[in-house]
């Protein structure tokens, strides 16, 4: 079964925020700094699909 892009474009951006969600809170609960880059990280990259998204 074939996927559009537009959709698969749109699953991506959703778990990579669903990632900076989660990563938010392991930075908190642990506090290592190794976590603080990666949320914004994660939302700029689902900003970018999902602006790809609107684009198919």
């Amino acid at each position: 079964m074939p996927f559009h892009r537009a959709e698969i474009l749109r699953t991506i951006a959703a778990r990579l925020l669903d990632l900076a969600i989660h990563t938010d809170g392991r930075l908190r609960e642990t506090g290592n700094a190794d976590f603080a880059i990666h949320p914004a990280m994660y939302r700029r990259d689902a900003a970018y699909a999902d602006t790809l998204s609107r684009r198919t």
